[in-house]
């Protein structure tokens, strides 16, 4: 069991209104600390091993996991340091890449995980995903790339706002009338279903937890390619593109 992990989860009880992830990164940030870097000035988005990614994701990542299926890394190097790595796969199924098109699914690709390290700039996640799409399809061929955020953590989806990703809504990518359970205790508390220490279905009933509808994600898509090919993925999307979700100011 992480200890941070647990920290930044009894934080987020008692400021919900910041995502997890945050508190994860405070966290670390108070038990490691640096100088913030001020720019990127000289960085580079390379691709890296899993190796590398994991001790990244494993640490400063909120669900602390690398992902079932991740096939591809890159890490943001400075100065000789990694400030930050994202992982991409396939994603969970057919349908969820059916973003484009049938004929252009598998030319699609999700960025399942990623986390920079406290003292990365600001910018640092932003620049991160941005030459690590534009890699990705140098090396792999993928175009079409896409990305959750969890409501159910506080996330809105900042990161890849920054980045100028598309909006396109939430619930996006399951089969119609399915889906995802997870856990709410007596006093409300949610646990996804996702989460690496939920127990088995009859050790969370025992201790009255009862499955819930979760809310859906958020998702966000980006293209890569020639001007040209990004113009026609765009044409292309079958979901249109949405103002962006803001959080609600704390009252």
């Amino acid at each position: 069991m992480n200890i941070f992990h647990e920290l930044a989860r009894e934080r987020f009880r008692l400021i919900p209104g910041k995502c997890f992830q945050r508190h994860v990164r405070e966290i670390h940030g108070e038990s490691e600390p640096r100088n913030q870097i001020e720019n990127l000035h000289g960085a580079k988005v390379v691709s890296i091993s899993k190796m590398e990614a994991s001790k990244i994701i494993l640490k400063y990542e909120w669900l602390g996991t690398l992902g079932a299926g991740t096939s591809a890394f890159y890490g943001l190097i400075y100065n000789g340091e990694l400030l930050g790595a994202v992982c991409f796969g396939l994603g969970g199924s057919h349908e969820a890449r059916n973003i484009c098109g049938p004929k252009h699914v598998p030319k699609a690709a999700c960025l399942m995980r990623g986390a920079c390290v406290p003292w990365a700039p600001k910018n640092a996640a932003s620049f991160l995903i941005s030459h690590a799409t534009r890699q990705a399809h140098k090396d792999h061929g993928w175009n079409i790339f896409f990305a959750y955020s969890d409501p159910t953590v506080a996330e809105i989806g900042t990161v890849y706002q920054a980045a100028n990703w598309h909006y396109i809504g939430q619930g996006l990518g399951r089969r119609r009338g399915n889906v995802h359970l997870d856990w709410m205790a007596s006093d409300g508390t949610i646990i996804s279903s996702r989460n690496r220490n939920l127990r088995r279905k009859r050790d969370m009933f025992s201790r009255g937890y009862r499955p819930v509808a979760a809310i859906p994600k958020r998702k966000y898509v980006w293209f890569e390619g020639s001007p040209t090919d990004r113009r026609h993925l765009r044409a292309q999307c079958r979901f249109p593109f949405l103002t962006y979700p803001k959080r609600m100011a704390a009252i």
